[in-house]
């Protein structure tokens, strides 16, 4: 199994607003932004992360959001398929996921966290 991090060691604050591609406005057609809920102990690392090379070269994420399972408190009900474009706030700055992947224990169908690029 993978070791938890202390949960004093996921001491960042974000503010997460899912959205889910599936809950879709009738009237508009747009997916739902659920209400904002403030998300304790998780791990924020700000950072450019590039795609391509050379001169040819752009931004996927300004950072890497951590939720971990029984740690993160409440730790959000995330859809990998269809919670992109959710929204994030951390220390005043709003960015939009662009990609989630699920993380599991080695050999076990069993959830360990979740990693969020955000830009």
């Amino acid at each position: 199994m993978i070791p938890r991090i202390p949960k004093w060691l996921a001491n960042q604050r974000v503010i997460f607003k899912l959205v889910n591609q599936k809950d879709v406005d009738p009237r508009h057609g747009t997916p739902i932004q659920h209400d904002p809920i403030t998300i304790n102990h998780c791990v924020m690392q700000l950072g450019t992360v590039y795609s391509g090379t050379n001169n040819n070269r752009q931004i996927v994420a300004n950072g890497l959001l951590i939720f971990y399972v029984g740690i993160t408190d409440p730790m959000p009900d995330i859809d990998v398929k269809n919670s992109l474009q959710s929204k994030v706030t951390y220390e005043g700055t709003e960015y939009t996921v662009t990609n989630i992947t699920e993380l599991k224990q080695p050999n076990l169908d069993q959830l360990w966290g979740y990693e969020l690029e955000v830009l």
